[in-house]
């Protein structure tokens, strides 16, 4: 019983940091799009960004966390998942201490609504560390003159924090591939620019794409280690031609999983925590967009167990098919099924892996896929099993 309830804590361990770094990757999105970071700046992963990104996400979690009816939780991400002292595990009840401390200096203050706009500016600028390039701006407010004393006993927290989580064990290593995905894909806009001679022939990599290489890694990672085993380091040591296929679609399998818990079931959850509809879905992508809302319908009307789930992951992921047999078949080279439920759930496994690996070969023909998840696989192979 004790090793199942220390498994479960990390578990949620994980699921907490998981959590964390998703948050971090869409503030660095968020931070790169209000030119808060310059794109040569996030190509060249500059030094401020280990420290910076990490400080303004944990800023941002605090004062979501200040609209919480909950006033003992703090948010972990721009969804609804939240972590209060009942839920977090005991290896991180001293961080869970100080945020909620940080939180409650925060609220007593009134720093954390609309009139203290300008209030939080300065600390978001403080905590990404970018105060001293505003500094030469008009109307500057982000100096050390102009911060009141809650707000410089606020940043001593923020950084207190950050220098905390920065000792967890793999955490320069996420923070690393968080950066590395943001580098490599502004690169790859500044590159295709650079080609085109108008804007209406570039291909601007949106905050889709920039999820979706994200979480392929997360999820090649978590195939490979995970108990389950789904995938061998060996696969991305060899650069084993069936990742390219197996590994996006078994991203975008776990996409519409994920989406079946949506109200609206006409959209697509990202892992960052945005919602992909017929309304803000890029035009260019609408029959990609289409056909996964093809995929999510049949993954709903399959209604699969745990079990069935589990070994519709492993059929995506390394593409493997398996028959429709019976013991009656004259071929039984396949797996034998012996009863007509077993015939038709195998039957609509195929069939969903079948559509979700046909959207994944529509992903593989897009211009920027190969040189983005060819670096996908090459940190893969670098994963500790």
């Amino acid at each position: 019983m004790q090793q199942v309830a220390r498994q479960a804590e990390t578990n949620e361990t994980e699921d907490i940091w998981e959590s964390f770094f998703n948050a971090l990757f869409a503030v660095g999105e968020r931070c790169l799009e209000m030119k808060l970071v310059d794109s040569k700046e996030c190509v060249a992963r500059a030094s401020f960004l280990y420290t910076g990104l990490p400080a303004l996400t944990i800023l941002e979690g605090l004062v979501r966390s200040c609209h919480l009816p909950n006033k003992m939780a703090i948010s972990l991400s721009i969804t609804n998942q939240v972590i209060t002292p009942e839920t977090c595990p005991s290896e991180h009840s001293h961080l869970l201490a100080a945020l909620l401390q940080t939180k409650w200096l925060l609220m007593e203050n009134g720093l954390h609504g609309q009139s203290a706009t300008a209030a939080l500016q300065r600390l978001k600028l403080r905590a990404l560390g970018r105060h001293r390039r505003q500094s030469n701006q008009q109307d500057d407010t982000s100096n050390d003159s102009n911060m009141s004393a809650v707000e410089k006993k606020v940043n001593a927290s923020i950084q207190q924090l950050t220098a905390a989580v920065s000792k967890l064990p793999k955490y320069h290593e996420r923070l690393t591939n968080v950066l590395n995905i943001l580098g490599n894909l502004v690169s790859s806009q500044i590159q295709q620019q650079e080609e085109h001679k108008t804007h209406n022939q570039d291909v601007v990599l949106s905050q889709i794409w920039i999820s979706f290489f994200n979480q392929s890694f997360h999820t090649g990672e978590e195939a490979i280690i995970g108990t389950d085993k789904i995938l061998a380091k060996e696969n991305c040591v060899d650069n084993d031609p069936f990742l390219y296929i197996g590994l996006p679609a078994l991203t975008i399998l776990d996409a519409l999983h994920r989406s079946l818990s949506l109200a609206d079931s006409e959209a697509i959850a990202l892992a960052i925590g945005n919602v992909i509809t017929d309304r803000n879905c890029p035009r260019e992508h609408r029959p990609m967009f289409a056909s996964l809302l093809k995929a999510k319908r049949l993954l709903y009307e399959a209604k699969l167990s745990a079990p069935e789930m589990a070994r519709l992951r492993k059929m995506t992921a390394q593409q493997d098919t398996y028959m429709y047999t019976t013991a009656a078949d004259d071929d039984v080279s396949s797996k034998t099924i012996n009863t007509a439920a077993e015939y038709e759930t195998t039957k609509r496994l195929n069939t969903i892996k079948a559509v979700v690996s046909g959207i994944a070969i529509m992903v593989s023909q897009l211009s920027f896929y190969h040189e983005q998840y060819n670096s996908v696989i090459a940190r893969l192979a670098e994963v500790v099993p």
